[in-house]
């Protein structure tokens, strides 16, 4: 705002002033590998269970973990990426309650299933193929540290206290894989870590500090939860919502006519905005910074009518032709998406 607020003092011929709200988009992301045309329907098992039962409450006392903690994680981890899988047109799944052992403390890859264990699943829920949390372990981490603090009374005298600050984290580690039943293999393996964190500062006392902490079993979830979406977005496109922003005020002779053509997008009359942003760009009286705004904004109206290729036109013009930066990276924006648009031709075909 400081450097604007400078070029506006020294440049006082500039008439606009950008106000840029935003609309939302609902957009296919494609998945980040392409499985194989035959698998329509995909069954989740959960196989990190760990063989020697006695081992959750062990290792819970090592590092900490609540009893049931990796349990539920795990669950939680399927649970959201059966929901993922959901908002696709890919794939239909099943969400099978199967549960399996896996390696002796569940957090390592152990030997594949069997494939006649493999076709029983496929058999029993009309499966093409199988998805199973192979591993999973998390790990909890506290570290409470004393630190002194001079405060004054209400005399103004000044005085030392301690107070204790608390960090937690949890790091949760998953094994995932894909059976594919007709080629017999495993066509995707893949082990992901990742965490979550809380602290707390100024605490009189270390248990206070320490109770202050959110429960890590909280944590866990969360985390989980995370790795079971980002698993359905890398073997499935999803619907996702995006948001691009756009210019509704600017400074000066247009501004009655960029506020109404703002109106009217935002009341998806697309056509009568579109028509007065055309006409500001085509105007000999209008600035070249208020035609990039205009410009970018048909880019913008483009795009949420799917017209990438019109939209990729005028971000083109925004940046090229008026100079307006965002149109710069807009133009990035508009060429990934159409990258995508190839990429989910393949992936979806006719499943649209």
């Amino acid at each position: 705002m400081k450097k604007a607020f400078f070029w506006y003092l020294l440049a006082p011929i500039m008439l606009t002033y950008a106000c840029k709200p935003a609309t939302q988009l609902q957009v296919i992301k494609p998945a980040a590998i392409t499985l194989p045309d035959h698998i329509n329907t995909l069954a989740t098992i959960d196989r990190s269970k760990p063989s020697s039962g006695f081992v959750d409450v062990l290792e819970g006392g090592v590092t900490g973990e609540a009893i049931h903690q990796d349990r539920d994680g795990r669950r939680r981890a399927l649970d959201v990426l059966s929901q993922t899988l959901t908002r696709t047109p890919r794939f239909k799944v099943v969400h099978t309650g199967l549960e399996y052992t896996g390696s002796e403390t569940g957090s390592t890859f152990t030997t594949p299933l069997p494939w006649d264990e493999i076709e029983n699943i496929c058999r029993r829920f009309k499966a093409d193929g199988v998805i199973a949390i192979e591993k999973f372990d998390s790990n909890n981490f506290r570290d409470i540290t004393p630190r002194k603090r001079k405060t004054k009374d209400k005399e103004g005298n000044e005085r030392e206290e301690t107070v204790y600050d608390a960090k937690q984290e949890v790091e949760v580690n998953l094994g995932w894989r894909i059976y594919d039943l007709k080629t017999k293999t495993i066509i995707d393996e893949v082990e992901v870590t990742d965490s979550g964190s809380d602290s707390e500062s100024s605490q009189k006392t270390e248990k206070e500090a320490r109770e202050a902490l959110e429960d890590p079993r909280n944590i866990t979830y969360r985390v989980s939860e995370t790795a079971g979406q980002k698993y359905g977005e890398r073997i499935a496109p999803v619907w996702i919502t995006v948001s691009r922003t756009f210019y509704k005020k600017v400074k000066g002779a247009y501004e009655d006519d960029m506020a109404k053509a703002a109106r009217l997008f935002e009341t998806d009359n697309w056509e009568g905005a579109a028509e007065i942003w055309q006409k500001i760009v085509a105007s000999p009286s209008a600035t070249t910074e208020v035609q990039g705004m205009a410009s970018y904004n048909m880019a913008v109206a483009c795009e949420k009518r799917g017209l990438l290729t019109t939209a990729l036109d005028w971000a083109q013009k925004s940046y090229g032709n008026y100079g307006n930066k965002k149109g710069r990276s807009y133009v990035s924006t508009i060429k990934n998406r159409i990258r995508d648009q190839e990429i989910l031709h393949e992936q979806l075909k006719d499943r649209t």
